[in-house]
């Protein structure tokens, strides 16, 4: 086209009308071919970008084995927080019944609080942990051989232990729900599941995963025992002896 105008520039002849209509048709012929190959180009990303999409939802999108994987996976998870339940539930029984015991023979204040006075027999606390001043009662006044508050103590805070560990034990419970549920949905993706395996194991509380199978056992960390973990009792030393009586839980005396 370029030559047939440069042509026409560089001659005196002026073109005759046939010849204008020549290069007028080149024009066209020119324009129509570029814009062709425009929407080819056009189509072929069109067509590779719906290519790259329909491979990546089938590459995300979990599959059932996958899924059905990760639900065994959760009934396992699922068992062992039950059984850590169960276990917790057992332990706060035998707790509760050794501090039972020692608060039916507690000093007993006139609002109805049981109160243990330490062995040196310089301070009172109440069963609650909460230490009592002088003016609200003369540790002289309990008896020397009502329990000490080193002997309930011990007992308190393993019940306060074994009350947080109950708590962790359902919120865990709550998630492996939510991430059945998730994972039952459609169009749940591996990213998901991925993300949701990354998460449910580490949340695991320690009293729970002691249930799982032995391929599914977290490696072993070293831990630093706290100070009430160096005196606390063993379940199996709070078991209640034969014939020891249980006290009703404390109401407070109007």
């Amino acid at each position: 086209m370029h030559l047939a105008v440069n042509h026409f520039r560089g001659s005196s002849r002026k073109p005759t009308s046939a010849e204008l209509a020549e290069v007028q048709r080149l024009k066209w012929f020119i324009a129509a071919k570029d814009e062709q190959e425009r929407k080819e180009k056009q189509e072929e990303r069109a067509e590779k970008t719906d290519l790259d999409l329909a491979t990546a939802v089938e590459m995300t999108i979990a599959t059932e084995v996958q899924i059905e994987a990760f639900h065994e996976k959760l009934d396992k998870y699922d068992e062992a927080t039950v059984r850590a339940l169960m276990e917790n539930e057992r332990a706060l029984e035998i707790v509760q019944a050794k501090m039972d015991e020692l608060l039916s023979r507690a000093h007993r204040l006139e609002d109805g609080r049981r109160v243990f006075k330490t062995e040196d027999g310089q301070r009172v606390f109440d069963e609650f942990g909460t230490e009592l001043d002088r003016d609200i009662i003369d540790p002289n006044t309990i008896d020397d051989n009502a329990p000490t508050w080193e002997s309930y103590q011990p007992l308190l805070l393993e019940k306060e232990r074994l009350g947080a560990e109950r708590e962790a034990l359902a919120i865990y419970q709550g998630k492996l729900d939510d991430a059945r549920e998730r994972s039952s949905q459609e169009g749940f993706t591996v990213e998901e599941l991925e993300s949701l395996e990354a998460e449910l194991e580490p949340d695991m509380p320690p009293s729970a995963a002691q249930f799982l199978p032995a391929d599914m056992q977290p490696a072993a960390t070293p831990t630093i025992k706290s100070d009430y973990e160096a005196v606390a009792p063993k379940v199996a030393d709070l078991a209640p002896q034969a014939g020891m009586s249980q006290a009703a839980t404390f109401t407070p005396m109007n």
